[in-house]
């Protein structure tokens, strides 16, 4: 697991499954107390990986550094 969302949620499901405590969950789980209490910011740039994404499927030559 690698993305703190997916961290996230299986703290959650290791507290509410098994019945551990919060502390003990993030241990197991290897995510920080406060990575687990903080919500996630809202993605400032969804509209610019949308608009790429488009952008690389018409323009397939150009690659990243172009586009």
């Amino acid at each position: 697991m690698s993305a703190p969302a997916a961290r996230r949620e299986a703290v959650g499901v290791a507290m509410e499954r098994h019945g551990l405590s919060e502390r003990h969950a993030c241990r197991l789980v290897g995510l920080n107390r406060a990575g687990y209490r903080t919500p996630p910011r809202p993605d400032r740039n969804a509209w610019l990986r949308i608009r790429l994404k488009e952008l690389a499927e018409v323009r397939t030559r150009f690659g990243a550094p172009r586009l």
